[in-house]
């Protein structure tokens, strides 16, 4: 299954954390967040993401360089 171009409603867990264990590093339409941001984070990537072509944010994902 590819995520970016699934409806939301039908990804499942199970297809997220395959998707993670691939490895796929950040990019100009994917975006790790450890955890959910309390202030400021979020928003700016929300907005780049809507800016552009779109986006994927997973959260509770640390994003290993």
């Amino acid at each position: 299954m590819n995520i970016f171009s699934s409806p939301i409603k039908d990804i499942t867990y199970q297809d997220v954390v395959s998707f993670c264990q691939q490895g796929i590093s950040e990019g100009l339409n994917l975006d790790y967040k450890q955890d959910f941001p309390s202030t400021g984070g979020l928003e700016k990537t929300i907005s780049s993401f809507a800016n552009s072509f779109g986006g994927l944010i997973i959260i509770g994902v640390e994003d290993k360089d």
